[in-house]
């Protein structure tokens, strides 16, 4: 029996190879974007081959792929001979260069410091209001503990006397 993969599937697998290989381009071009703005900067201090695929869009095993793991076939028309794995690897060994060579942006330390500023100021705001809370309640409980005490008092004092809900004690309706 024949095991000839049909046309029509490995078309179909050469487009989707080629529209992931576009994807790599796309999210290198952006990963240069984001350097030359210093977006990446302030994001990360190195990146590595699975930040590039991730970027892309692709699945984490992508390049471990035979297709992507070796060298293709030389031809005169390839300006170099290298897999997609080796070409995305010195891409990141670039811009890795690129993100050590550069001098520290100011104004990127400072909104970093401001960003982290105004993360600890919506911490202390937040365990602010969650003791402020407790506290409250800790008054009305006390308050409680108080008039259970009182009555408590009265009815040593007064063993016939009848004994009244605490008003906060009631169940609701």
């Amino acid at each position: 029996m024949d095991k000839k993969i049909p046309d029509g599937l490995v078309v179909h697998g050469y487009v989707r190879t080629d529209n992931a290989l576009k994807q790599i381009e796309k999210a290198k071009a952006e990963i240069r974007r984001d350097l030359k703005t210093g977006k990446l900067g302030k994001l990360r201090k190195t990146i590595d081959r699975a930040y590039v695929i991730r970027r892309a869009g692709l699945n984490q095993y992508f390049l471990k792929g035979s297709r992507h793991s070796t060298p293709p076939d030389p031809s005169p028309d390839k300006k170099e001979n290298v897999s997609t794995k080796q070409d995305v690897q010195n891409f990141v060994e670039e811009i890795n260069l690129a993100l050590l060579e550069r001098e520290p942006d100011l104004q990127a330390v400072i909104d970093g410091l401001r960003d982290t500023i105004r993360e600890w100021e919506g911490k202390y705001e937040r365990v602010s209001n969650t003791i402020h809370k407790w506290a409250g309640e800790l008054r009305k409980k006390r308050k409680e503990v108080r008039d259970l005490e009182r009555q408590l008092q009265h009815i040593a004092k007064n063993p016939t006397v009848r004994v009244l809900p605490v008003a906060s004690s009631r169940p609701k309706r």
